[in-house]
């Protein structure tokens, strides 16, 4: 015979702690505005939101780059999975502004967390959602690029010329010697095609170029590769690969020959676009002699327009003047004459170059600041016409970083 007066108490008890474990399953959910998985553009914002759970006192945040292509892909770029967090926490939070503007299809998962750090019984919640952005095409292939930011054919003075060599290397990659391809050989892995971008004019389509293909120890060279693109003039020489295909190396000689016979030349390695992706393009240079030589800035823009500011400096480092020029052309190389802007520069003088950049989006309507620019330097001396390029690769973000995803979210 069941004893009531004993199992009564012991119900009560049970009864009580599933009322509390109710209680403690409900004290914490958390729902986000979007569920399962969301198709961005790059550069695309999506604001998610969340409910206010009741006794959390801050929400953490978990912005997290899952992987290359569709959810679940191998990372075959890294060779092994790969993640990286961008992770916040605060007290007031309901909100968060997806966005990035990524060079590769990528994953991204976005979670965040209901805490009460004060309380030590407190059971936290999370949710999420997958969100995958496409690659934006045009900054991937501007990243992807090499870039001469001036040569060409051209006369010179005193009856001289110039004219540019060009080679073009696989950097190792797909078919080569110690890894030959099965017969009959496979399609060569690098292959794209060598534009000739006038001074002045905004690149088209039908801009002198012709094709390459190379495997990945082979090397091509251009002796004089404006005849090859049946081209004349000074302006940008872009090495494009074809979408998909990796970049190979290239290196430039500037040759200037005089009628005397005298022949000199520079070797200038191309400059790789991902390498100036950044809003801001700055240019510090010293200047060590300016009586027989012509100096002059250069912008190779990839924006709608943008603001070019030069500031020149004594050797001890006092401003003594600066000036500005706005840049109204897209994907345009222009050149600015510094004697023409400062007429009085000595050896041990420096100039500070900064270009801002401003794009606009067709597709928002919305005009934005930054995107990719080449800001170089021309020091040409006056007797046998030999140009000099300088331009400084970014310092202050990784290669990996701008190359994967150029935006951070904010």
């Amino acid at each position: 015979m069941i004893n009531l007066r004993r199992l009564l108490p012991l119900l009560g008890l049970m009864a009580l702690s599933l009322l509390l474990a109710a209680a403690a399953s409900a004290q914490c959910n958390i729902q986000l505005s979007e569920q399962g998985i969301l198709h961005l553009r790059s550069g695309e914002s999506r604001t998610v939101t969340w409910n206010s759970v009741p006794g959390a006192t801050s929400y953490y945040t978990e912005d997290l780059t899952q992987s290359l292509g569709d959810p679940a892909s191998p990372d075959f770029a890294f060779g092994a999975p790969y993640s990286e967090s961008h992770n916040g926490e605060a007290r007031s939070l309901s909100s968060y502004l997806l966005v990035h503007q990524v060079l590769y299809k990528t994953t991204f998962r976005f979670a965040v967390t209901a805490l009460n750090r004060s309380n030590p019984s407190w059971q936290p919640c999370r949710a999420e959602v997958t969100y995958v952005v496409d690659a934006d095409a045009n900054l991937a292939s501007i990243a992807s690029r090499r870039i001469v930011p001036l040569a060409g054919k051209a006369n010179a003075m005193n009856g001289g010329s110039y004219s540019t060599a060009l080679i073009v290397a696989g950097t190792g990659l797909g078919c080569t010697h110690q890894n030959p391809c099965p017969a009959p050989p496979d399609e060569k892995l690098y292959q794209g095609r060598i534009y000739f971008r006038p001074l002045g004019q905004a690149a088209s389509d039908s801009d002198p170029s012709i094709a390459y293909a190379l495997n990945g120890d082979e090397t091509i060279v251009y002796d004089d590769v404006m005849r090859q693109l049946s081209a004349s003039g000074l302006g940008t020489i872009e090495v494009i690969p074809k979408t998909g295909y990796p970049t190979p190396q290239v290196d430039a000689f500037l040759d200037s020959r005089l009628p005397n016979g005298q022949h000199s030349n520079v070797r200038v390695a191309a400059a790789w676009g991902r390498d100036h992706l950044d809003s801001v393009g700055t240019l510090t240079v010293g200047i060590r002699n300016a009586d027989d030589t012509r100096l002059a800035v250069g912008v190779r823009t990839y924006t709608t327009f943008g603001r070019l500011h030069i500031e020149h400096l004594a050797s001890d480092g006092t401003t003594i003047d600066t000036q500005d020029a706005n840049v109204e052309h897209s994907e345009t190389t222009t050149l600015y004459q510094l004697q023409a802007l400062f007429p009085s520069i000595h050896a041990g003088d420096r100039f500070v170059i900064r270009f801002q950049g401003v794009t606009f989006d067709p597709v928002s309507g919305t005009v934005e600041g930054g995107g990719p620019s080449l800001v170089f330097l021309t020091e040409t001396g006056n007797n046998l016409n030999v140009p000099n390029l300088l331009y400084r690769d970014p310092i202050d973000s990784s290669h990996y970083s701008q190359g994967f995803d150029y935006y951070v979210v904010r």
